[in-house]
């Protein structure tokens, strides 16, 4: 069972989500998922060969899975600034902001099908609500956190939600 443990709570700088997009009906997500398809193919096909290259544009080299209302963009944070790698890419900017950052341990598909659920209601505990203005959440897949199981087959999701108080 995937559980909440560890929440912190960070200042997010001004940065890029660089990669590709889908749009994602999340109402209907358990009877029809994309995104594990979607993460085969961006992984298969050089979206993230081609996002390392960016070298010092990188702001952090771990993979993320961004979301919106309508979407889901399989990518990297990169510095402002960064000059998109090619045709097919998204940017969306995050602009500077509070986030809560959730440690969500578990196997690893119910680390990621429960870490907003499980971050909110952490994030909740502290005095901190959803920013309503900022209208996104993210995984971000830290390595060696996400990329390497423990004994148990456990992996740590981090999980960034923007939050007010």
């Amino acid at each position: 069972m995937a559980r909440l443990e560890k929440i912190e709570f960070v200042e997010m700088p001004d940065v890029l989500v660089i990669g590709k997009t889908i749009k994602v009906d999340w109402a209907h997500i358990r009877d029809h998922n994309p995104i594990p398809e979607f993460w085969e193919k961006c992984l298969a096909d050089g979206t993230f060969k081609r996002l390392e290259q960016c070298g010092e544009q990188v702001y952090d080299p771990s993979y993320v899975g961004y979301m919106t209302m309508h979407s889901y963009t399989c990518g990297m944070l990169m510095k402002k600034g960064c000059t998109i790698p090619g045709e097919g890419f998204d940017t969306h900017e995050i602009m500077p902001t509070k986030v809560a950052v959730g440690w969500i341990k578990g196997p690893e598909t119910e680390a990621i099908m429960n870490a907003h659920r499980l971050t909110e209601r952490g994030l909740e505990d502290w005095g901190y609500r959803y920013n309503p203005d900022c209208e996104w959440s993210m995984e971000l897949y830290n390595c060696p956190r996400f990329t390497q199981k423990d004994e148990n087959d456990m992996v740590i999701l981090d999980y960034y939600i923007p939050v007010v108080k």
